[in-house]
């Protein structure tokens, strides 16, 4: 998936890049630990909410791979356009869809819909 930051087209990928980013930046503690899993779930139960932080952080995971990525302010300023231009949620949706895509990241979400099954 191709997006344009600040005149820059980046693609995003989905892959294992973008799996070990979401385990990196929103891990899964256990006994006062971080296990580096489960970022997968964590970030997808803040994109239910359509939380604008949580894209920020799934726009990232999809850069993970990429060499020459937007700075954080850039990336911001991406999403706060998107909600200024009321194509916010279209953009997210499109985001999720790609994300449910991936056999890797729908394995690591597997073990949260299996549980709750």
């Amino acid at each position: 998936m191709k997006i344009t930051i600040s005149k820059q087209e980046y693609e995003l990928h989905f892959g294992m890049a973008f799996l070990r980013e979401a385990n990196r930046i929103a891990s899964v503690s256990y006994a006062g630990m971080d296990i580096n899993a489960g970022g997968m779930a964590i970030l997808m139960a803040g994109a239910g909410l359509k939380d604008p932080d949580v894209l920020v952080k799934l726009i990232k995971c999809g850069l993970a791979s990429e060499t020459h990525t937007p700075t954080n302010i850039e990336i911001d300023l991406f999403v706060e356009g998107l909600i200024e231009k009321e194509d916010f949620d279209s953009f997210y949706n499109q985001i999720l869809d790609e994300i449910k895509k991936q056999p890797v990241l729908m394995q690591a979400l597997k073990a949260v819909t299996t549980r709750t099954a």
